[in-house]
């Protein structure tokens, strides 16, 4: 993850379990769940790599 990435993903974990408002938690949520699916996406791609190596 770079810096920034890290960085929002501290800022989403610490909004999400107090926010009441359902439409900015799912926002908030649809958010926190894109970072993950970009690492997700770099882990494997790394993964791929190192298996076709």
């Amino acid at each position: 993850m770079t810096p920034e990435e890290r960085q929002k993903m501290d800022v989403l974990c610490t909004l999400i379990p107090h926010e009441q408002n359902l439409k900015e938690f799912t926002r908030l949520a649809k958010e926190l769940n894109d970072l993950i699916a970009m690492k997700e996406k770099r882990l494997q791609a790394r993964a791929d790599k190192e298996k076709s190596a």
